[in-house]
């Protein structure tokens, strides 16, 4: 199955707008990519679920 990831996206976009990993990056950039490296972590030490599953449950859920 394949699962349409946000942050692959993000990485094919990096040629097409000359993105470098070495380029001094704007605060409202690097805020966002620290946002997206958290998506990914456990939302605490006692779940594996992480933000970016946690979200969507709740917003079923209302």
């Amino acid at each position: 199955m394949g699962i349409d990831r946000m942050d692959g996206m993000l990485e094919d976009m990096q040629p097409k707008f000359n993105l470098n990993i070495g380029d001094e990056l704007m605060l409202e950039v690097k805020e966002f990519l620290r946002l997206l490296k958290v998506l990914k972590e456990p939302l605490h030490k006692h779940t594996k679920m992480s933000l970016h599953a946690f979200v969507p449950r709740i917003m079923a859920i209302k």
